[in-house]
């Protein structure tokens, strides 16, 4: 394909075309390096582009939820640590008065 046709619809039919044609999931190694470029400005990581072409199942929102419970672990985690922090805190403080 020439350059000027590597618009996002194209790039799309050209890996719907390639999954087709070999029954399987296309790979980077199938296209061109400008091609390849082509379909991961548009699309970004490579399996998101076979996503949104439906070639592979749309995963966005387990993707979502795992990072909203790394978030809350990593909060949880934090607030773990300030409340053991502040209780040392206190320990120190109790035991400097006495």
């Amino acid at each position: 394909m020439a350059e000027n046709d590597l618009t996002k619809e194209n790039c799309m039919e050209m890996l719907r075309a390639t999954y087709k044609q070999l029954e399987r999931y296309p790979k980077k190694s199938d296209f061109t390096v400008e091609e390849v470029a082509a379909v991961k400005s548009y699309f970004g990581p490579w399996p998101r582009a076979l996503e949104a072409c439906g070639i592979l199942p749309d995963r966005s929102a387990e993707r979502e939820a795992a990072k909203l419970q790394k978030r809350i672990a990593a909060k949880r985690r934090q607030t773990q640590y300030k409340l053991e922090r502040q209780g040392r805190l206190k320990e120190q403080t109790d035991d400097k008065k006495q």
